[in-house]
């Protein structure tokens, strides 16, 4: 059964990137976008070639010939014809005027040294040579030809693409139009949100994603990282200098993977002092290849809840939910008999379950609450030797 694609459809500014997005790259592939983008000064028209006439190539081939000539050597100089030897007739001396001996010169012989003869000219293309150009430049207008045909389809298949993806409402804005290029240009000026309302709303977004992951699943976590980035860099904001992104992400997944963090964080410092941080698309790769070698090493994938969930052997109870709130249900029919409904003592020193404690999960913290460091230590060092061991349920 095939499923149905989902179509973007452009209704508010908040559309208007993504849905600009998706049809520079339907354009792209059509080889028109250069034609309507509406970040241009101005609209390019579509020029239909031209086939090339055996008179341009002739002359084409003339002009060619004559920059050949023209061309310097490897010193620097124009190539000159070789000068004549005056001839004199036998059993005369040599004449004052061929003599070695200088002497001024007049205007008879700066006219004498600009001769007809001195000149070179090209010769003249053969008809051979003129047909066996046209031969070469035939086929790379078939080339030019079909190209522009190509792409006067596609123009008029984009403005059926463009209506179709747009609100009805905002239909009116593509009639009467000359031209896509016109069209967009109007969309532009109605849906496309200002600069500063869009720093804005990236810099809402950038503070939201620093929040760490809780139950949003890691993968699309870091892919909201990359995508807000290159959103903050494609605009010159500040948050997307180095080493800023760098230390805010890893701060972000400290609780997710401790290991990690210690490793890049030190290094990221030292390296901002050279200003010779790595860029931030590779700390996020980096990142996912740490995720994908714990999966191999140990069969399972580290999650923002289950990092600390079974510390020291004090795992979640298996019926209770874990909801944001840190309360859940608990079947006493199930687990009597197995499991302390007493809540135990906590690394952090309180009395509750790690599911409940915001060492594991910082949301649960009160508004003003910040990690005690020397606490904070005791749960990387337990999570460092989960890892080491390959089970997160250590018992003591």
């Amino acid at each position: 059964m095939e499923q149905s694609k989902s179509v973007l459809i452009l209704d508010s500014p908040d559309d208007w990137e993504p849905w600009l997005e998706e049809l520079k790259a339907h354009a792209s592939a059509l080889e028109v976008w250069e034609l309507i983008d509406p970040s241009n000064a101005e609209r390019r028209n579509l020029a239909r070639p031209e086939p090339p006439l055996l008179d341009d190539i002739r002359a084409l081939l003339t002009v060619e010939a004559q920059a050949a000539l023209e061309t310097p050597d490897p010193e620097g100089t124009t190539t000159d014809p070789p000068q004549a030897t005056p001839r004199r007739r036998r059993g005369r001396p040599p004449s004052a005027s061929s003599s070695n001996t200088a002497r001024p010169e007049g205007p008879a012989d700066a006219q004498a040294q600009v001769r007809p003869a001195d000149v070179r000219v090209p010769a003249r293309p053969t008809d051979a040579q003129v047909e066996a150009r046209h031969r070469v430049e035939m086929v790379k207008y078939n080339l030019d030809i079909q190209l522009y045909l190509n792409q006067k389809k596609a123009l008029g298949g984009l403005v059926e693409y463009i209506q179709k993806r747009l609100h009805p409402r905002h239909k009116q804005h593509t009639y009467d139009k000359a031209s896509v290029y016109d069209m967009l240009v109007t969309l532009k000026q109605k849906l496309a949100p200002s600069d500063f309302s869009t720093q804005l709303e990236l810099r809402r977004q950038y503070k939201d994603i620093q929040k760490p992951p809780g139950r949003m699943p890691i993968d699309l976590y870091v892919n909201k990282w990359e995508e807000i980035y290159n959103k903050l860099s494609k605009h010159s904001m500040p948050e997307a200098k180095a080493p800023f992104p760098h230390i805010d992400f890893l701060e972000a997944i400290k609780m997710v993977a401790p290991s990690f963090y210690t490793a890049n964080q030190t290094e990221v410092i030292r390296k901002a002092k050279t200003d010779d941080v790595i860029p931030f698309t590779d700390l996020l790769d980096e990142f996912r290849d740490d995720r994908r070698v714990y999966q191999a090493k140990y069969g399972k994938a580290r999650s923002g809840q289950a990092a600390f969930a079974t510390l020291q052997g004090q795992g979640l109870p298996e019926d209770q939910d874990t909801n944001a709130g840190g309360e859940g249900k608990q079947d006493t029919d199930k687990n009597q008999g197995k499991k302390s409904k007493h809540a135990p003592k906590c690394i952090c020193g309180e009395s509750h379950w790690f599911r409940q404690c915001p060492y594991v999960l910082p949301h649960l913290g009160k508004k003003d609450w910040t990690p005690n460091p020397e606490i904070q230590a005791k749960f990387n060092a337990a999570d460092d030797s989960q890892s080491s061991c390959g089970d997160l349920g250590i018992h003591s």
